[in-house]
């Protein structure tokens, strides 16, 4: 349920703003109008999904991540001392090195009671939703998963209402929950 509400409110800034945000100048111009791009600038929550699927044939966890990607600029931006324009065609080249800094400085997981890092997959923003936008990251020889323990800070620097909802799938289960500023951390068994 919470994807079609998390997609459905990305479509109505699209269509509420008929491609532009009308509150850009109040807010930097966030939305690059000259782009022709359709960000959404004021939303009325901040969320995020962390979708993790342990795929035992290939021995993986995958990880999926859906982000507002004007939210994860304006957070970049905070870190960094840059804006990195995430999914416009005024995107930096090195974007993807910083993006891999930032979500291990707030996305890390122990699997199976081992600290393990992720490798950058890849991201999209799909056709007509530029403010959305999907990280795919990867975690290598996961033969079994037993355990997981995770810690989720993504984007709770930046707002303070930000809600991380982490979906964890392995051996016929899936678990889930929400993290938050003051809740960041998680951890199942299977």
């Amino acid at each position: 349920m919470f994807f079609d509400v998390f997609s459905a409110f990305f479509l109505s800034c699209t269509t509420i703003f008929g491609g532009s945000s009308p509150i850009a100048p109040l807010v930097g111009n966030r939305a690059e109008p000259s782009f022709g791009i359709s960000f959404c600038t004021a939303h009325p929550f901040h969320a995020s999904v962390c979708l993790v699927e342990h795929n035992p044939s290939e021995r993986t966890l995958e990880i999926s991540l859906k982000l507002f990607a004007d939210d994860l600029d304006i957070a970049m931006e905070q870190q960094f001392g840059k804006r990195f324009f995430l999914a416009t065609p005024a995107e930096r080249a090195e974007t993807n090195e910083y993006l891999l800094n930032y979500l291990r400085d707030h996305l890390q997981f122990i699997v199976n009671g081992s600290p393990r890092l992720f490798v950058f997959v890849g991201k999209e923003s799909p056709d007509g939703a530029d403010f959305e936008l999907w990280c795919y990251l990867e975690i290598t020889d996961v033969d079994r998963l037993s355990d997981i323990s995770f810690s989720n800070s993504l984007l709770v620097d930046r707002f303070n209402d930000q809600t991380n909802i982490v979906k964890i799938k392995a051996n016929g289960r899936q678990e889930s929950c929400v993290l938050n500023l003051w809740n960041k951390n998680g951890q199942f068994r299977f």
